[in-house]
């Protein structure tokens, strides 16, 4: 996926996450940002080019996302690391690291 994709959904990410901060410091919600996030899940489509997207996959992939952050990363910039995150995983980077680990798992040197 291009910069541009990241860039949008970082965009869309910092936008929801404003959303979500704003309602929930107005109102007692039972919701998480992931669940609250598919509100805009057609833009989560178009910016993704992934018209087949559902709520469950985009909640899946921000939960994991957000939970990769929270055990790796130092606490700043998390809506530029989820970016970098949805998109990978929708465009199916991570299934080719994945595949190359295994490889070499495998492998004798």
């Amino acid at each position: 996926m291009s910069v541009s994709v990241h860039y949008k959904i970082k965009q869309l990410i910092e936008e929801t996450n404003n959303a979500f901060d704003i309602y929930a410091a107005c109102d007692h919600m039972n919701t998480d940002y992931a669940e609250f996030a598919t509100m805009s899940l057609p833009d989560f489509r178009q910016a993704l080019g992934k018209p087949d997207l559902t709520d469950c996959d985009l909640m899946k992939m921000l939960r994991k996302g957000g939970n990769k952050y929270r055990k790796n990363t130092p606490k700043d910039n998390w809506p530029m690391f989820l970016a970098g995150y949805v998109t990978n995983k929708s465009n199916g980077n991570d299934l080719k690291v994945k595949m190359r680990e295994s490889w070499t798992q495998g492998a004798s040197c």
